[in-house]
């Protein structure tokens, strides 16, 4: 009886689950299943092109959105960790933008 009520609930997370990756809102899900599908098999199954364009607009409006809010806290008289912020942001950026052109600091 109890390994029957078991069966059920793992049932219960399984079709959960499947739904949450079905769910083209749940871009996480998505984006999961997309970087396992690209790590075991990028050549039979497809690239996500449009997923990834959805997150990387998604990632481009969040940074927006965090200097807007230093620009403001800046003009507000809060520059001192604001500057420290975007110094980070700028050395972070230039070290990836290295890393990724191959050219090492």
């Amino acid at each position: 009886m109890a390994e029957a009520s078991q069966n059920e609930d793992i049932a219960d997370i399984l079709a959960e689950a499947s739904q949450m990756e079905q769910d083209p809102t749940n871009i996480v899900a998505r984006l999961k299943r997309a970087y396992v599908n690209e790590k075991n098999a990028p050549e039979l199954l497809p690239f996500e092109t449009d997923l990834l364009a959805q997150v990387m607009a998604k990632v481009e409006d969040q940074e927006l959105v965090v200097q807007q809010n230093r620009d403001a806290a800046a003009a507000a008289g809060g520059g001192g960790g604001a500057a420290r912020a975007a110094g980070w942001t700028t050395s972070w950026r230039t070290s990836t933008t290295r890393s990724s052109t191959g050219s090492g600091s």
